[in-house]
């Protein structure tokens, strides 16, 4: 039988001066997969100086995985889940956009993941020097379902953003 597999990663940005009156997500998100130990998204439309993108990569591998990187970008959270000889590992990294950014970037993933999925998502409006207001972990092993857990919030006016992975 196929074993299906949750986690879910909620992120909490805030803002935290007048000029940045409104979180709002910046153009469209854009997603990719691999088999590889790479994975290249592409950057979302409309991007400009001072957004915030965030994104989020599950790798799969019959070894224990390590969480995807980019020189650049910050880790905000990494899960590993072991289970009937198939590991995951789920990675949510951010990085505030500077002028002439790159068409799109490659992470690099472990060399033993066989399958994965990322999706950069970009917002404007966020603090830019301490994007991340809060972030905590939800895993539901062989859960069809979605759950999310309450999170409680540091900075008045935060945006709360949920990835999930099944």
């Amino acid at each position: 039988t196929a074993t299906t597999w949750l986690l879910l990663l909620f992120t909490v940005f805030g803002f935290t001066d007048a000029l940045h009156a409104q979180i709002t997500q910046r153009g469209t998100a854009t997603t990719a997969t691999s088999t590889g130990t790479t994975i290249t998204i592409n950057k979302p439309t409309g991007v400009v100086a001072g957004d915030i993108m965030l994104v989020s990569i599950a790798q799969r591998g019959s070894n224990a995985l390590t969480a995807a990187t980019l020189t650049g970008w910050t880790q905000v959270a990494t899960n590993q889940q072991n289970g009937g000889g198939i590991n995951r590992t789920y990675t949510v990294l951010y990085r505030i956009a500077i002028a002439g950014e790159p068409a799109n970037y490659t992470f690099t993933l472990d060399t033993n993941s066989t399958n994965n999925v990322g999706a950069i998502i970009a917002f404007s409006g966020v603090d830019g020097v301490t994007p991340i207001d809060v972030n905590g972990a939800f895993n539901n092993n062989n859960a069809l379902i979605a759950n999310a857990d309450s999170i409680t919030t540091t900075t008045a006016n935060t945006a709360v953003i949920m990835f999930a992975s099944a």
